[in-house]
């Protein structure tokens, strides 16, 4: 798949489920804003075999979701997953938050592990 075309349909995703999920709990108290999306993002684990590669995702978020239903991350994930799979993608998204102060202000370093970005 083209990469500018695996980036489009990964962010459209990334966008709709992580707006579905926190627009029910947060309404006007959260807006999202870029998805960065990392293309030659290479764990360190095998590739499972109904992946053929793997994405790092920055979601940046303005709001405060240090209430946020345990385990909501792993939520948005699996259901990201399910609609890359859903869609024919042999892709495996690895998804981090950050807030959009500490992204405009230049404090957030993505994971080591994602490489140069």
């Amino acid at each position: 798949m083209k990469r500018k075309k695996l980036v489009h349909k990964v962010e459209k995703i990334v966008h709709e489920e992580v707006s579905r999920d926190f627009g029910e709990y947060y309404g006007d108290n959260f807006s999202l804003g870029p998805i960065l999306v990392k293309t030659d993002y290479q764990p360190f684990r095998e590739p499972h075999p109904e992946q053929s590669e793997y994405v790092a995702v920055s979601v940046v978020y303005e709001g405060d979701l240090s209430d946020a239903p345990l385990g909501w991350r792993t939520g948005v994930s699996l259901r990201v997953q399910d609609r890359l799979y859903e869609e024919g993608m042999k892709v495996y998204a690895f998804i981090d938050y950050v807030t959009k102060s500490k992204w405009q202000s230049g404090e957030w370093q993505p994971p080591r592990s994602w490489g140069e970005w």
